[in-house]
């Protein structure tokens, strides 16, 4: 386990001292964090879906994947220069 300090501002300690029991605090930002973080990753989760759904994104995605397979000339003349 961590200790961590935070800095809220003070309307907000102010509300959370009122509500929460002072050797309730800690348990109780941990489950607030881990419930916002479960929202973040849910949102980014959903985000994906839809990007990957997404025909026009997808088709752009495999134009620039074409252009990877092709060597750059500078990457030509130094395995040329490699093998020398």
């Amino acid at each position: 386990m961590r200790t961590l300090s935070i800095t809220l501002p003070d309307d907000l300690y102010a509300r959370l001292i009122h509500a929460v029991p002072p050797r309730k605090i800690s348990k109780f930002v941990n489950e607030a964090v881990v419930v916002k973080l479960d929202e973040n990753l849910n949102e980014l989760y959903q985000s994906y879906l839809e990007a990957n759904q997404d025909v026009d994104r997808e088709a752009e995605i495999e134009e620039w994947h074409s252009l990877n397979a092709e060597p750059w000339p500078m990457e030509n003349s130094l395995k040329k220069e490699k093998t020398k």
